[in-house]
């Protein structure tokens, strides 16, 4: 996936802000990576931040495991 490393960097700024309590933050990244997963893996953005949205699912679950395990890029 050409852009994957702008949702890596996204990802990794969420966990940022997550780890240290920037609560509006971490939601607003959420949104953005939606929209950024809609963008580079196809699909419908859901606008929460979880894997309710159609689309290629190997990229949207590489995408959700990384956000659930707070993982570095």
């Amino acid at each position: 996936m050409k852009h994957e490393w702008v949702l890596d960097v996204l990802i990794d700024l969420h966990n940022y802000a997550s780890r240290n309590s920037l609560t509006a933050l971490e939601g607003k990244l959420l949104e953005t990576i939606d929209v950024a997963r809609h963008e580079a893996c196809g699909g419908t953005p859901s606008y929460r931040g979880d894997a309710s949205a159609d689309g290629d699912g190997s990229c949207i679950g590489a995408i959700h495991r990384r956000l659930a395990a707070g993982e570095h890029a």
